[in-house]
Parts: C-alpha cells; sequence; structure tokens
C-alpha cells in the first residue's frame, strides 16, 4: 500500500508540473522569466514557510551538519523554474515538458550509477539502456518539427 501512495504522489508531481509549466509560460510571456520566477518562487516560499512553522515549528537546526553543496537546491530550483517558464513559452507545453523529463532521466541514470551526491548505487545495465533510448527517440518524435 505504501508504495501505491509514493506511486500516486510521484503522479500527482508530475501533473503538478505540467499545470506550473503552463503558468510560468503565461507569466514569463506577459512579464518576464525573472518575473515569472521571482512570482513562483515568492509565492511557493511564503506557503512552505507557513507549512514548516504550522507543522514543525520552523526548526532548521538539523541542517547544520549537511554538506555545503545541498544548498544549491535553491539555486538549481530557479534554474528549473526558469527554464520550464521559458521553454514552455517558445516550445508549447508538451514540447517543453518532453525535453525536460529525458534531461531528468538522463541525469538521474548517471547519478545514480554513479552514487553521485549520495545517490544509491544503481548500474546503468542493458535494460536501463534501452529505456533511456526509447526516452531519446520519443523525445525526438515530439519535439521535432
Amino acid at each position: 500500500m505504501a508504495t501505491l501512495i509514493v506511486i500516486i504522489v510521484a503522479l500527482m508531481g508530475g501533473i503538478a508540473a505540467g499545470l506550473q509549466t503552463q503558468a510560468m509560460s503565461v507569466m514569463t510571456t506577459r512579464a518576464g522569466s525573472l518575473e515569472a520566477v521571482f512570482v513562483a518562487y515568492g509565492s511557493g516560499g511564503f506557503a512552505i514557510a507557513l507549512a514548516m512553522l504550522a507543522v514543525r515549528g520552523g526548526d532548521l537546526s538539523e541542517l547544520r551538519g549537511a554538506p555545503g553543496w545541498v544548498y544549491t537546491a535553491g539555486l538549481l530550483g530557479l534554474v528549473v523554474v526558469a527554464a520550464i517558464g521559458i521553454s514552455a513559452a517558445e516550445l508549447g507545453l508538451a514540447r517543453s515538458m518532453v525535453l525536460f523529463t529525458a534531461a531528468l532521466l538522463g541525469i538521474g541514470a548517471v547519478v545514480d550509477h554513479f552514487g553521485w551526491l549520495g545517490a544509491t548505487t544503481r548500474t546503468i545495465d542493458l535494460p536501463r539502456v534501452a529505456g533511456l533510448a526509447l526516452v531519446l527517440v520519443g523525445t525526438w518524435m515530439v519535439v521535432r518539427n
């Protein structure tokens, strides 16, 4: 049952990412990419701050011993949000999401294979290579003119 819940959460995240991408596209077209990222991060930051305070009281002390590179997550998130807004505004929602997903799957496979950034090592074997090849073919089919 726990796996089913995690699968549902992952699917909800994918749906949210698609809807967020379209919202970012509209904001980017109307006001510009910097403004769109500001609104997305500002509203998201405010909402998570309220949730964190309500649920956990805002205790961030456990982060003291974390490696320094983990603090790049917010900066990487800015790249994510800006990239989806800019690409969706220019390429459309489906094309931008396919490119985003292909890149995400590719880097995920590499990070898993080498165990980078504390990831559990999961070797890239022939079935994974075949799956990634299918993703690339599918990406080309969606993105081509």
